[in-house]
């Protein structure tokens, strides 16, 4: 059960099948350029033989790598369209070879080649649609704590409001109590005064 499990194709990406719709674009956009070439004498037979034939190769090649890979969830239909789109390319490639010689069969494919091309340009845009929808942004998470502002620190002795707020408690220890305020040093009131120059001469008897 392990191994056929292991061995089991990985799922068909959206990734994926819009490389496959732009490979069918580009390859129909080269055969358009191959046919105007041929529209205008610009190639031989013999080449444009081979080159039909190694375009259909690799369209094939890319057609079966695609049926190798079941479509993921939600990508069946996208895969069904990019199968038949396969299918038409493929055919319209191979029909080139018998419209060499013919001026309006070749009109006739290079009309045909540009409806496939547009055709797999809508189908790529709109499997890349189709995937950004189900993308959201994700925002960064929301903090919906209320905010609270910082507590003041209680003011003590030696703490005093400045321009940025109250001052910590190591600046107001550096600063001497009651700063700011102006202390009369060697102030005497007349009482004093008397008392001491009576205690003068007391002393001088």
């Amino acid at each position: 059960m392990l191994a056929l499990v292991g061995c089991s194709p990985a799922p068909l990406t959206r990734d994926r099948l819009v490389s496959s719709f732009h490979s069918i674009a580009s390859n129909a956009a080269e055969a358009e350029l191959f046919l105007d070439r041929l529209q205008k004498h610009q190639a031989t037979s013999v080449y444009a033989r081979t080159y039909a034939d190694s375009l259909a190769d690799a369209i094939r090649q890319n057609r079966q790598e695609l049926q190798h890979h079941p479509p993921a969830k939600g990508l069946e239909s996208g895969f069904a369209e990019c199968q038949r789109e396969y299918e038409l390319l493929l055919e319209s490639v191979n029909g080139l070879k018998t419209a060499l010689n013919d001026r309006d069969a070749l009109a006739a494919a290079k009309v045909r080649m540009e409806t496939i091309r547009k055709k797999a340009e809508q189908s790529l845009h709109a499997v890349e649609s189709s995937g950004m929808e189900g993308r959201v942004d994700n925002p960064p998470p929301v903090n919906n704590r209320p905010h609270t502002a910082a507590k003041p620190q209680p003011t003590s002795a030696g703490m005093r409001p400045g321009k940025a707020g109250l001052k910590s408690p190591a600046r107001a220890e550096a600063d001497p109590p009651f700063a700011g305020l102006e202390i009369r040093q060697n102030t005497q009131t007349p009482l004093l005064a008397a008392e001491l120059q009576s205690r003068e001469k007391a002393a001088a008897v």
